[in-house]
C-alpha cells in the first residue's frame, strides 16, 4: 500500500473513531455540558487533524510522504495500515477489561516500546495519560470512567 492511500485510511479511521465517540457521548450516554465540554474541544482538534491528513495525503507529493514516513526512531519504521488500525483498535477494549488508567498506561508502554523509545520517555507518557485521565477527566470534569479492572467492579 502506498503511503497517500495509508495516510488517508489512517485519517478516516481517526475521523470515524473520534466522530462516532462525540456522537454517542451527545446523543446517546447524556452527559452534562459541562463534562461534553473538553471532549468536544479535543476531539474537534482530532477531527481538525484527521481533514488535515486526508488532505496533505492528496496534496503532497508521494515522495514527501514516503520521507516522512520512512526512519522515526532508530532502526525502526513507521508501521502499516493494518498495525495503525491495531494499535487503534486495542485501546478501548484494553481501557475496559483493565480499567482506563491500567490500560492506558499498559497501551502507552506497549506502543512507545514498540516505536522503540527511551525508557524516560515511556515513563514520561504514561505520567501525561495518567494525569489527563485521572485528574483532567476523572478527577476535574467528573466524566464517569471505568477505573477499576472488570473484575473488581460492582
Amino acid at each position: 500500500m502506498t503511503c497517500r492511500l495509508g495516510n488517508f485510511f489512517s485519517a478516516a479511521v481517526l475521523l470515524l473513531f473520534t466522530s462516532t465517540m462525540l456522537l454517542l457521548a451527545i446523543l446517546n450516554w447524556e452527559y452534562s455540558a459541562k463534562v461534553l465540554q473538553f471532549p468536544l474541544m479535543s476531539g474537534s482538534l482530532l477531527i481538525l487533524c484527521a481533514v488535515w491528513l486526508a488532505i496533505r495525503s492528496f496534496t503532497a507529493t508521494e515522495q514527501e510522504l514516503i520521507d516522512e514516513s520512512e526512519v522515526f526512531s532508530e532502526g525502526n519504521r513507521r508501521c502499516s495500515l493494518f498495525r495503525r488500525v491495531l494499535w487503534l483498535g486495542v485501546i478501548f477494549p484494553l481501557g475496559y477489561v483493565f480499567g482506563f488508567i491500567a490500560g492506558l498506561l499498559a497501551f502507552s508502554f506497549a506502543y512507545t516500546g514498540y516505536h522503540g523509545l527511551p525508557w524516560w520517555q515511556r515513563l514520561l507518557t504514561g505520567f501525561v495519560i495518567f494525569a489527563v485521565v485521572y485528574i483532567g477527566f476523572y478527577k476535574l470534569l467528573g466524566v464517569p470512567l471505568p477505573i477499576e479492572p472488570m473484575w473488581m467492579r460492582d
